[in-house]
């Protein structure tokens, strides 16, 4: 999900080094931001490869995040449905799946987001609407 350091902390192990060892290199902060997994300057990464000798690649992975797509399998269904068993018994399975692919969050990025003052009020809409 974005940019990994793993890599660059198994390298500095292996060396018999530690990350206070790049504070000889780089700043205080850019350190933290590493442990923390943000983002860094390329002329940090620049620095890092000349100071251990490396490619980018070999301190750096890049792991893709996955889509709403990706994330909506049936297994993340069933545990929704399973969540909400209170609606079980008032509305069928499809149509609550149908409900819920109505209120999942399409921009998110990593994560499944859904709306779950949405799901609510639509599954009560419809179960009411049933009766």
């Amino acid at each position: 999900m974005g940019i990994y350091y793993y890599k660059l902390f198994d390298l500095l192990n292996r060396k018999g080094m530690k990350k206070s060892d790049l504070r000889k290199i780089l700043s205080p902060a850019t350190v933290a931001k590493l442990s923390k997994g943000e983002y860094i300057s390329g002329e940090a990464i620049e620095k890092i490869c000349n100071y251990l000798n490396c490619q980018p690649g070999d301190i750096m992975e890049y792991i893709p995040d996955k889509t709403w797509k990706e994330l909506w399998t049936d297994e993340n269904f069933e545990l929704i449905w399973n969540r909400f068993e209170v609606y079980h018994g008032e509305i069928e399975k499809e149509d609550f799946k149908e409900i819920v692919e109505k209120c999942i969050d399409k921009k998110s990025v990593g994560v499944l987001k859904i709306n779950e003052d949405k799901l609510i009020r639509l599954t009560k809409e419809k179960i009411d609407l049933s009766k």
